[in-house]
Parts: C-alpha cells; structure tokens; sequence
C-alpha cells in the first residue's frame, strides 16, 4: 500500500509539474516541448529529486512514441510509401551512413577503440523522431516537402535500431561473428509481416464492424489501443521497434472507413504519454556529471549539432533539394534521438560501452534535444531570406496526411440524403470534401457508391481534429440531431473561430437558434421544401409567363434573404 501511495503522489508531482511549467513555456512563447523538458529537469533526481522510478517513467513514455508513429501510419497510405522509396532508402540510408562513418571516425581520433566508436557514430546519426515530428507538427511542415522528407529520414533511421542492436551483440562477442540464427530470425519476420498485413486484410474489418455496430464508444477505444499495443508488442517481438510496429499498425488502416474515428480515440493518449516521454528525457539530464565536464559536454553538444546538421544539408543538396528546405530539414533533425538512450544502454550492459563514456552521451543526447526548438526559430529566420528561385529538383509534394487535411476541403458532418445531396453538389463543383456518420450501414453503402465518407462522430471535437478541421474551408451540419449540432458548433466556435459553418434545421425557429450559436448559414428544410413546391406548381401553371415565374424567383430570393420572416410571420400567433 505504500509502494502504491509513493507511485500515485510520483504521478500527481508529474502532472502538476505538466499543468504549471507547460502553460508558462508557452506563455513566454518557448513551446510545449521546452515546457516538458524543463519540468523534468526539475522534478528529475539530479535537481529536487521529486521522482527517483526514471527508469519505470521512460517505459511508459516510450508508448507516447508508440502513439505517434500510430497517427503517422495512418495518415500513410501504402501507395504513398511507395513513392517515398527514394527518400527513405536512398537519402535516409545515405544519412545514416555518412553520419554515422563521421562520427565514428571523430571518436576513434580521441583514442576511442573500433568497436565503441563505431556504434557511438551509429548512435548519434539516430535524430529524435518524436521531436522532429512534434515540432514539425507544431510549425505546421508536416503537410510539406520538408514534413515529408524529414519523416524519410526518420523512418529509415527507426528500421536500422533493430540492426544497430544485433550489431552491438555481435561486437560483444568474443569472436566477433554474426550468428547463423541471423537469416533464420529475417525469414520469420517477413512472414509474421505477412500474417499481419493478411490479418488486417481479412479479419480486422469484420471485427471493427461488429465493434462499430455495438455503438459503445469506450469498447471501440479499447480496441483501438489493443490494435496499436498488440501490433507494437508483436513487432519487438520479431526484433523491431515498438514504434515500428505501431508505424505498420497505422499503415493498414489507412485506407479503412473506421481511421478518424481510431485516430480521434488515440489522439489524447498520444499528447498524455508523449508529454510524458519530454519529461523523462529532462530527468535524464545529470547536473552533478555536467557541472564536472560542462566544457567536454557543451563541446560535444553543439559539435554534434552542427556536424549533423552541415552534413544533413550537404546530403539533401546532393539529392536535389532547394537550400530552403534543406536547411529547415536540418535543423529539425540536427538533434541525437531517443533511440540513443536504447542503444547505448545496451551497449554498456554488453561492455562495449564504458559506464563513464555512457553517462556522458546520454547528457549530450539529452541537452541537444532540450535545445532544438530554441535552433527551429532561428533555422525558419534564415530560410525566410532565402529566395524561391533555387528549388532543386521537382519533387513530389504529396502530403503525408489524408485528402481531407487539404484547404478548400469542406467537412460534412452527418450523411443521410441531405448529406449525400450536399456532397454530389460540391463534387460536381469540383471542390473536395470529407463526410462522417455514425452509422455503418450508411458509410458501407456510400463508400460503394464512390463517396468519401468514413465512421466516425463528428459532434467529437477529437474527430474534427483527425480529420484536420483548422484546415477545412467550412464545415456543413446535416446530422438530424439538434442537441448533436448545437454542440458541435458550441465547440467549434471555441476553437475554429474563424471556420465557416452552415447548418441545417427543421424550421424557422431552428434556423435562428443556429445562427445565433455562431452558424454563417442555416437552411430550415420545411420552408424549403414548401418554396420549392410552389414555386414547381407556379412553373407550370398554364398562364403563367416567363416574366411572372422570374419575378416569384426573386420573391424567394427575398425571403431568403430576410431569414423566411416573412412566412414565419403568418404562423407566428404571439405577434400582432
């Protein structure tokens, strides 16, 4: 009962260390993440010694990681995998290479024997793919080449950890050779890829419905996390990342109708542990082991950065990118990664790495991640001066996010005949637009009928997020339920101010409560439908001219115009 007290009040300084530090980072425009790098400076055992368990808070931060690759998966289509090939294996690779080989060759200048160096080199090629993501995401470049390129990069990097790991086992070695299980263990990891691309093929959409059809919303979330953990757990499994398996995991449900719905239920989960990680990675940093060789570990700090950024920038030039992003990329990837921590950890476990050298890396992997967000200001500063005439090669600026994130793209929320009939109209305008409804019957047949409409529910503040509503040109209220409607637009109001929202009604009086609520436009559907028809039955009265029906055109036009007063006036019996 003790334990339990001293992990619950641990909890409880870390979130009230999160409420207080992370609002006043951003008060003083420093961002979130330097907000959670510096509480945990605080609270972490080299400062107040307020939480000693690092080791249990980094295991658990390692899922807000997890999570994150998960949203990225699925916002990345295979196809759209496909065509990164060339960034991801040939830069990505070339990264790792050259950094790497550079580092190594820095290290073993110092006296530094073969074998460390080449995995201290290794090591520091890694850049931190959390917060390269994060801040990314945070500067809005997710959407952008940079995002794209960026995300490359990092990718690559998290497909070698699991080879940098077999690498240090085989340099621990006596002999020095590679096991022969090697081949054994690469065959049986593609085919449990395989069984897992086929499972999610198969059987994962079947189970989603039957999940969807129940309509409990904490079941589909517990699914939600048992597909992300499940699928993580299984790829560390065969050898790889957590990450990575969370990265595939998100990947096979990019092309299903259930994504948002999934993405919205992870999302608060993500930015709880992802917080989380920030923190622990401040902990890590030892004030007692900095005040001792502040000099050797600030030199190694902005030697590090600037070695990879310079590098990074040769590499992107090298492969046709304009001097523009090529320095934004660098400086969002100048950092080491979280991945470091892992690496070199295990390296010391298996001697190849001495205790003291280690301790020294992790304070320069931590100090060069706490420092990248103050560079990315800096970084955006100068790449502002820079000219658009050197673009480089023409590159393919296919986002990495969905084909609702993209401006001019309207949200309907709610798609039965109202919906449908709104979204064939902004279809044969030749805009774009993302729908969602919760009922799978209705997505299922519409989906078939070619329109792009997904499960979800978009009276969730979480679901307008994931389908990237701050980018949206206006967002279109069809849903049958009131309540449902006042709230979104209570919601929306609160954080889309300045989102266009139209919204339909069943009458006048529904109509103004809706406009009144913050809707540009409400449409009541009784006083349409009766415009409508008579307009219909004036048309073809036989003594009806042309000139007449024109001049009743513009009656209805009035009334619209005057919010239907008019008619509402007849039926109105308070009014004299």
């Amino acid at each position: 009962m003790h334990e339990n007290s001293d992990n619950i009040m641990q909890l409880l300084i870390i979130f009230a260390t999160a409420v207080i530090c992370v609002p006043l980072a951003i008060k003083l425009r420093l961002g979130a993440i330097i907000g959670y790098l510096l509480g945990g400076m605080i609270i972490g055992p080299s400062a107040l010694n307020l939480v000693t368990d690092i080791h249990t808070i980094h295991y658990m931060a390692e899922f807000g990681i997890v999570f994150l690759l998960f949203i990225i998966g699925i916002e990345m289509k295979p196809s759209r995998l496909w065509t990164m090939r060339r960034a991801v294996l040939g830069l990505g690779g070339a990264q790792i290479l050259v950094t790497g080989l550079v580092f190594s060759a820095v290290a073993f200048a110092f006296k530094v024997p073969p074998a460390t160096a080449l995995i201290i080199g290794l090591g520091l090629a890694l850049s931190s793919t959390a917060m390269g993501l994060q801040l990314l995401a945070d500067n809005k470049e997710l959407p952008t080449n940079v995002g794209r390129t960026s995300f490359s990069i990092l990718l690559m990097q998290d497909l070698v950890v699991p080879i940098l790991l077999s690498l240090v086992t085989v340099l621990a070695s006596p002999t020095g050779a590679v096991s022969g299980n090697i081949f054994k263990g690469l065959a049986e990891g593609v085919g449990i890829l395989l069984l897992t691309f086929a499972f999610s093929r198969i059987a994962l959409k079947p189970i989603l419905a039957q999940i969807a059809k129940a309509r409990v919303t904490e079941v589909f979330t517990a699914f939600a996390l048992l597909l992300v953990l499940g699928m993580a757990m299984l790829m560390e499994m065969m050898g790889l990342s957590l990450a990575m398996g969370a990265f595939l995991a998100g990947m096979f449900l990019a092309d299903s109708e259930y994504r948002h719905q999934i993405e919205a239920d992870i999302q608060p989960f993500r930015g709880l542990l992802l917080g989380l990680f920030f923190m622990g990675v401040g902990m890590t940093v030892d004030f007692a082991l900095f005040t001792e060789k502040w000099a050797l570990i600030l030199g190694l700090v902005f030697g590090l950065m600037a070695t990879k950024a310079l590098l990074l920038f040769a590499l992107l030039r090298s492969f046709r990118h304009s001097k523009k992003d090529s320095l934004k990329v660098s400086a969002f990837l100048c950092q080491a990664g979280e991945f470091g921590f892992v690496l070199f950890a295990f390296a010391a476990a298996e001697g190849v790495l001495p205790q003291q050298l280690q301790s020294i890396l992790m304070v320069t992997i931590a100090l060069s991640m706490a420092l990248t967000p103050f560079i990315i200001p800096l970084a955006l500063k100068a790449t502002s001066k820079l000219g658009q005439g050197d673009t480089g090669e023409t590159l393919d600026h296919t986002s990495i996010q969905d084909e609702g994130s993209t401006k001019g793209t309207y949200i309907i929320a709610g798609f039965g005949r109202v919906g449908q009939t709104v979204a064939l109209q902004i279809k044969n305008a030749g805009f774009d637009y993302i729908a969602f409804d919760t009922s799978l019957e209705k997505v299922k047949k519409a989906r078939d009928q070619g329109y792009n409409v997904f499960f979800g529910d978009a009276s969730r503040l979480e679901v307008l997020r994931a389908a990237k509503a701050d980018n949206s040109v206006g967002l279109i209220l069809t849903m049958d339920d009131r309540k449902a409607q006042m709230n979104v637009l209570k919601q929306i109001k609160s954080y889309y101010p300045d989102l266009h929202l139209h919204a339909r009604a069943h009458d006048v009086q529904e109509a103004s409560e809706l406009m009144r609520q913050g809707a540009r436009a409400s449409v009541p559907e009784t006083m349409e439908a009766s415009l409508q028809l008579g307009l219909c039955a004036l048309s073809h009265h036989p003594d009806v001219e042309e000139k007449q029906l024109e001049l009743f055109k513009q009656s209805i036009g009035k009334i619209r115009d005057n919010n239907y007063e008019e008619i509402e006036s007849i039926f109105d019996t308070s009014r004299p």
